[in-house]
Order: C-alpha cells, then structure tokens, then sequence
C-alpha cells in the first residue's frame, strides 16, 4: 500500500533538512575560483568580491590573492608591470647597442677602405712624379758628363747657363722646388753624391 511505498523514501522534513546542511557545508568550504585568462571570469570575480561580505577574512584574502595574480599576469601579458617595462627597456638597449655596434664596425670598414684607397693614389702619385722627376736626374747625370771635369758641385749646377737653361724649365715643369742634396740622393742608380753639407760634388753613375 502507500503506506509502505513511502517507507524506503526519506520524509520532506528530512529533505530539508539534508538540503539545509548542503547549504551549510557550502558556505563553511566555498569553492576556489579559479583564475582563467577570459573576461567572462573576470565579471565572475567581481560578483564574488561583491557578494562576499559572508565570507571569513581568510576566505576574502584567499580571492584577494588570486585577483592579484590574475592582475600581475594581465599586467605582465600587457606590458605593463614594472617587471615587464624593465625586461622591456633591457630589450631596447641591447638592440640599441647591437645596432650601434653594426653601424660602427661598418664605419670602420668604410674609413679603413677610404684611408687604404688614399695610401694607394698617394703611392700611385709618389712613383708617377718620381719617375716624371727621375727624367730630370737623368738630365742632370748627361750635363755632368758632358761638363769639363765631368763632375760638378751644387752650386755649379745652379749658376752655370746651360745647365740653368736646360734643367729650369724642367723643374717648373716637374714642381721641383729647388735641385738640392735631398732631391739628388732620391736617384741614387743616377747620381753619386760625394761629401758632405753644401760641400760635396756630383758625378753621373749612367752612361
């Protein structure tokens, strides 16, 4: 009968009753929220800091924590905390610095290719009027041999007509200043400079 049907099944009272300490048991041990990355959680936490005036101080500062967390991880994902702005800028001047590097090393690269190339035009230049002045010592070994003595001084060289003559016109032509010691000894399969000082005389080492 009814009677015994109802029998195995719990009354209403004890229904509520067990549906009250379900309710206890809830707010005694609340469930941890999790911290996802989504705003939808986000909007969860907030109602939970708002509806959490029930809660014991351990339980506030247990969600306290974990928004917290959630806001250092937003902060860091974005840029924004200071750890974040400090890997930031430590970032900026390590490129700024492997950019200065390359840009220096490539200066470098390009000055000392420059100051090569300008060596280079200055030796080109250096044998090219050498080898234009050295026509001029050839000049001069011919008027010694062909001189009376078949050698000369310096000062010879400079006043005798034929020589001034013959070598002037020449020396202006070469940017040869004056036909000094100094000059003379730059041809020495030429010339045989003999003495010393002002005192010394020439002779034609060519034939």
């Amino acid at each position: 009968d009814v009677r015994e049907r109802n029998a195995g099944e719990p009354s209403a009272l004890a229904k509520v009753e067990e549906s009250s300490d379900e309710e206890e048991e809830v707010v005694k041990k609340p469930t941890r929220v999790v911290m996802e990355r989504d705003d939808v959680l986000e909007a969860e936490l907030e109602k939970q800091f708002s509806d959490a005036s029930g809660l014991s101080r351990k339980q506030r500062e247990e969600l306290e924590a974990q928004a917290k967390t959630r806001e250092d991880e937003k902060a860091k994902r974005e840029g924004t905390s200071d750890e974040a702005k400090a890997d930031k800028e430590r970032l900026e001047e390590i490129r700024r610095k492997r950019a200065e590097a390359v840009e220096k090393r490539e200066k470098d690269k390009v000055d000392a290719e420059a100051k090569a190339a300008g060596e280079a035009e200055k030796d080109r230049q250096s044998v090219e009027v050498l080898g234009k002045q050295r026509d001029v010592a050839l000049e001069v070994a011919r008027l010694i041999r062909e001189s009376k003595e078949g050698k000369m001084t310096l000062n010879q060289l400079n006043q005798d007509a034929n020589c001034k003559k013959v070598l002037k016109p020449l020396c202006k032509k070469e940017n040869i200043k004056a036909l000094n010691k100094a000059w003379l000894e730059k041809f020495p399969d030429v010339l045989k400079i003999e003495g010393s000082g002002n005192d010394f005389t020439i002779t034609s080492k060519s034939k």
